[in-house]
């Protein structure tokens, strides 16, 4: 037996396999005479609801189960003949508010048939209640293999269009993919279908279509195709623009499969979350593989949907926005290149590694008036550094104006201190005689206004004399001390 499940070949890059869950038994067959199940397929019209049919010799019947196997009732398909019914699918058809069954008369052992049919009939209005009934408004089409008679098991429809696949088993071990377009129900005559090459195995499988194709099935939403052979279920990948027979053309992947004797039947449920399997008993029966009265069991493989699987996840559109600027003044006015600041030279100082532009102050000193961010603004989030574009004053700007400030306080003090020095000569003046000494008398006349010196007289000898006449030996009194 093949290798199965969520891991297992060379296809499933797309994810195929992996979409697909374990193994379980659903439930079994319940009606006494479904013994050789070859074909089942889930209802369109009816949720919950199966159909499935015998082997040749089960007469012109289809049987209605519900998902655990339940019988639902008998339905007649008159005026056709089971000749050897293989395989059944659900799909629309004629009438666009009815879903059809498609019943296909394909089984050929001995490859000597020159036509096979396929029956379409709706399926019942009235959901099935274990009343049955007969079907009518049944429609054939009589259909011829280009390459000569063949045998064939399964049948599928593409649940888009209707379009009909049928997939032979040949005697060397190979399976011929032959399509016709859902139109071909309205020809009187035999059809000639298309030979579209060979389904293509797992590549470490070569052989796995030795056994035959026994039933194949096409998911609702029509992206995954499956074939049952003999000991296993192959799982192919049906892209957008892509015809069921071309999904088979690419590798598939071998999914989950349960362990039946002679595996004969294939569906996805009308949701497509599983996909269940059947076969048929009597063979099994007659050999004493299994006792009398057993039932054929129903499988399932829960199925993952594609979005929630990641194989196809749903396109989030995230609308283009311009990054925010880190300039708080608009970009529109552009700043003069002379600065504002003194022409003053800057005293060089260890400035930050981060080099400055050549355009020193320009950038912060303009003229122009700077204008406020509109409130619908989003400022932009800080950032660990910023430039000397950024929005507030870069670092070394901030010391260069320290620096010119510290210097002009400098030169202040100087000179306020050289205003206040003494007199060269002179000595200091004590705190008390500061305050003692008188204020100096007012301007009057023509006497002069300069500054009273701040040295004390030495006593009141010291007072100098009027001028006399004639010449004095006293020397010339020290001229004023400039002012500015």
């Amino acid at each position: 037996m093949l290798a199965s499940g969520n891991a297992a070949s060379a296809q499933d890059a797309g994810g195929v396999c992996a979409r697909f869950g374990a193994v379980e038994t659903t439930g079994a067959v319940a009606s006494a005479e479904l013994l050789e199940i070859s074909g089942m397929a889930a209802s369109g019209a009816h949720e919950g609801v199966l159909w499935a049919h015998n082997d040749s010799g089960g007469g012109n019947k289809v049987y209605a189960l519900d998902d655990k196997g339940g019988d639902l009732g008998t339905y007649t398909v008159p005026g056709v003949e089971n000749r050897d019914w293989e395989d059944i699918a659900v799909g629309p058809g004629a009438k666009p508010d009815r879903w059809f069954l498609y019943i296909g008369n394909i089984g050929d052992n001995r490859a000597q048939v020159e036509s096979v049919t396929v029956e379409r009939v709706a399926e019942p209005g009235d959901r099935p209640d274990g009343s049955g009934g007969e079907l009518d408004g049944v429609t054939t089409v009589q259909l011829r293999y280009p390459n000569g008679p063949a045998n064939a098991e399964a049948l599928l429809v593409d649940p888009t269009d209707g379009d009909i696949v049928i997939v032979t088993s040949n005697a060397d071990g190979t399976a011929t993919i032959y399509s016709v377009r859902a139109d071909a129900f309205d020809s009187d005559g035999i059809v000639e279908m298309t030979d579209e090459g060979n389904a293509v195995a797992p590549a470490d499988a070569p052989d796995a279509f030795a056994d035959g194709v026994t039933a194949g099935t096409v998911s609702p939403d029509g992206r995954i195709v499956l074939l049952r052979t003999g000991d296993a279920v192959l799982a192919y990948d049906r892209t957008d623009g892509t015809s069921v027979a071309e999904a088979m053309s690419a590798e598939p992947c071998v999914a989950p499969t349960p362990d039946e004797i002679g595996g004969q039947s294939i569906t996805f449920t009308a949701g497509g979350d599983f996909y269940l399997t059947a076969t048929e008993v009597a063979g099994a029966v007659d050999s004493g593989d299994l006792p009398p009265g057993s039932a054929s069991p129903i499988h399932g493989v829960s199925v993952t949907p594609a979005a929630a699987a990641g194989s196809e996840p749903p396109v989030t559109t995230v609308p283009a926005t311009e990054p925010p600027t880190t300039t708080a003044a608009p970009t529109t006015t552009a700043a003069p290149t002379t600065t504002a600041a003194p022409t003053t030279e800057v005293p060089s100082t260890d400035a930050p590694s981060t080099e400055a532009p050549e355009t020193t102050l320009a950038v912060v000193v303009s003229e122009a008036p700077i204008e406020t961010a509109p409130p619908e603004t989003v400022a932009p989030p800080e950032t660990e550094s910023k430039d000397d574009t950024g929005g507030g004053l870069p670092i070394w700007l901030i010391i260069a104006v320290a620096v010119v400030v510290l210097a002009l306080v400098a030169v202040l003090v100087i000179r306020r201190r050289k205003q206040s020095a003494p007199l060269p000569g002179s000595a200091p003046l004590p705190a008390s005689a500061a305050m003692a000494f008188p204020p100096p008398p007012s301007a009057a006349g023509d006497q002069p206004t300069t500054q009273m010196p701040l040295t004390p007289p030495a006593g009141p000898s010291s007072a100098l004399p009027p001028p006399a006449d004639g010449p004095s030996d006293l020397p010339p009194p020290a001229p004023p001390a400039p002012t500015d």
